[in-house]
């Protein structure tokens, strides 16, 4: 635990330093020794190292990838985070724990409610038809009320403070429950965490879920979903339907996707790998970062795509064109059945 502590704050007094220097580009040989003493120390593991380095190495005078550079330190940050929390489980799952099972019987789609702080949330469809489980795991018990109830076809599970919480604020000493369902794969959702992760697989329906300094993992999802985070990333694979995702100081990443997409971040990147509805609105938005959108084989798009301090690439043919310079470009792909509006700042944009 000490070691993932250290590592954390190692890792952002850093990432300060990179941020402050970056206009002076003022990198000596002191700072790729203080990283190289830090790993010697154990303080930080070799692939912080490395990735320190590399943004050392990036910050010259003939350019510094500013853009990299934050979305490199916000990811390893956030990554230190977990490793943070993973690291005080193991220390304090100790004679509190508590485990809980139930099952419950529903006659439609059900509609599932998940409040949770401070732990694990995760949510698998492909269960049996008309059988909810849910199982619990709730380290510290004696500080956390744990409830499941059922109201018809609705499920709802909660994990709240009791009492008191620890001196530490939002650190994971204040541990809520990791909660895992097995529902069947229609259904609703309606998920509210804070300070840990949410993944939902194999889901079809509807539904919002969010969760603050924790990732978002979505795969095989189809239907309208809003997914919101905050400091952390957001991933969603193979998923059709309408999504807003939103999140700020982590990447999106939607690969496999089809559907209508509006993805919104902060010093971030956002890689969007999939098709889109005709007649749909789109948008991909971040700022300090990279935006790559792979649109496969003939897309029909009516395009705009603007940055402020990067550049534009577009390896997709354009059927007409109103404006293209190397930071903007409003042009037509195809016959133009759907928009697709892409806006950065401090970073890339590219189309292929």
């Amino acid at each position: 635990m000490r070691r993932s502590v250290d590592s954390l704050l190692v890792v952002w007094e850093m990432m300060t330093k990179l941020r402050t220097d970056v206009g002076g580009c003022q990198v000596t040989t002191a700072d790729r020794r203080k990283v190289l003493d830090l790993l010697a120390e154990g303080k930080i593991s070799a692939d912080e190292a490395e990735r320190l380095l590399k943004a050392l190495d990036r910050q010259r005078p003939d350019g510094p990838n500013i853009a990299s550079m934050v979305d490199e330190g916000v990811n390893m940050v956030t990554n230190a985070v977990e490793r943070l929390s993973v690291d005080i489980d193991d220390v304090f799952e100790g004679s509190s724990f508590e485990h809980d099972s139930r099952k419950f019987t529903v006659q439609s789609e059900p509609r599932i409610e998940v409040t949770n702080f401070s732990g694990r949330v995760e949510i698998r469809g492909g269960g049996a038809e008309g059988e909810v489980q849910v199982d619990a795991d709730v380290p510290h018990s004696d500080r956390v009320r744990y409830s499941v109830r059922q109201d018809g076809d609705t499920i709802r599970v909660e994990a709240r403070p009791a009492g008191r919480r620890s001196l530490f604020g939002w650190l994971p000493f204040n541990k809520g429950a990791h909660i895992s369902l097995s529902i069947p794969s229609r259904a609703e959702l309606d998920i509210n965490n804070s300070n840990g992760r949410v993944s939902v697989r194999n889901i079809a329906g509807s539904g919002s879920i969010r969760t603050s300094n924790g990732r978002i993992i979505a795969e095989e999802l189809s239907g309208d979903f809003n997914l919101t985070t905050s400091n952390s990333r957001i991933e969603s694979r193979n998923t059709s339907g309408k999504y807003e995702m939103t999140t700020s100081n982590g990447r999106v990443i939607a690969v496999g996707a089809d559907g209508e997409y509006k993805i919104e971040t902060s010093n971030g990147q956002i890689r969007f790998d999939g098709e889109f509805n005709y007649g749909s609105e789109n948008s991909l938005t971040t700022s300090n970062s990279a935006i790559t959108a792979s649109l496969g084989v003939d897309p029909d798009i009516r395009l705009s795509a603007a940055t402020s301090n990067g550049t534009i690439r577009c390896l997709q043919p354009l059927s007409a064109i109103d404006t293209q310079s190397r930071r903007r470009i409003e042009a037509t792909m195809g016959e133009g059945k759907l928009s697709l509006k892409l806006r950065t700042s401090n970073g890339s944009i590219t189309v292929d």
